[in-house]
């Protein structure tokens, strides 16, 4: 990924083919919608038009015929099947334009089963992040304390060497411990994790900022960041006679 790249889905998340086929499904349809502001047809053939719903229906079996793993893929699935639900165009055209996040806060304007799904949808989306940071804070923690325990038998090391006297067998065995602790303990990981997974509101875009920063892993974490920006502000506006029921 080049440094400005803005990155929809991590390539190595475990539902990257359901991941990247809702974004195929989700770049065709916002721009077939672009096309709603621009008078006249579209300038497409009919052969053009029945390549286009071939390829649509391919990708869309992507993401519906794969079996989901993790709260991510199964949000996709049923953010996919929403517009099936509740046919209003501004529903469809707002998901794959604007995101799950801006369908969530319009949310009043879609009947029972609609705000169900997309209820359902964004809690997945909390839950993976939720995830990815505990597990984050766990593997940290553990890192943080197989380097003290590394101090304190360095420490005990260095006294001993310096009284002259020879170190003891349990404190030649704790050093070897504490340096196979240490080699087994990485956050690195984890963090990368938590960076390229999405933040669903602006608390865990906060928190997951704030840690990137501590652990001098901003540039990394920039593209990811923009990501979450461009999913947080995304925003549907409604006629106003809808605007007025969702108010």
């Amino acid at each position: 990924m080049s440094a400005c790249a803005i990155p929809a889905f991590d390539a190595g998340h475990p539902d990257a083919e359901i991941l990247e086929a809702f974004e195929k499904v989700r770049a065709m349809r916002a721009h077939s919608y672009s096309f709603d502001d621009i008078p006249g047809d579209r300038p497409y053939t009919r052969e053009e038009d029945d390549a286009y719903d071939a390829e649509m229906q391919e990708h869309e079996l992507g993401v519906l015929d794969n079996w989901a793993t993790t709260p991510t893929g199964v949000a996709v699935r049923l953010a996919l099947a929403l517009p099936v639900i509740n046919q209003e165009r501004w529903v469809d055209r707002g998901l794959m334009s604007q995101g799950i996040s801006a369908v969530y806060h319009a949310r009043k304007s879609l009947d029972g089963h609609g705000q169900q799904i997309i209820q359902a949808a964004f809690e997945l989306l909390h839950i993976e992040f939720e995830q990815a940071f505990a597990i984050y804070k766990r593997s940290s923690a553990q890192l943080t304390n197989a380097l003290k325990l590394k101090s304190i038998v360095e420490a005990e090391c260095f006294r001993v060497a310096r009284e002259g006297e020879k170190p003891s067998d349990w404190l030649t065995g704790l050093a070897e411990i504490s340096e196979v602790i240490e080699e087994g303990t990485c956050d690195s990981e984890d963090l990368a994790v938590l960076v390229s997974t999405l933040a669903p509101d602006w608390e865990c875009y906060r928190r997951k900022a704030q840690i990137a920063i501590s652990e001098g892993f901003a540039s990394e974490a920039a593209p990811w960041l923009v990501r979450d920006v461009n999913f947080l502000t995304g925003k549907i506006v409604l006629d106003p006679p809808a605007a007025a029921e969702a108010a």
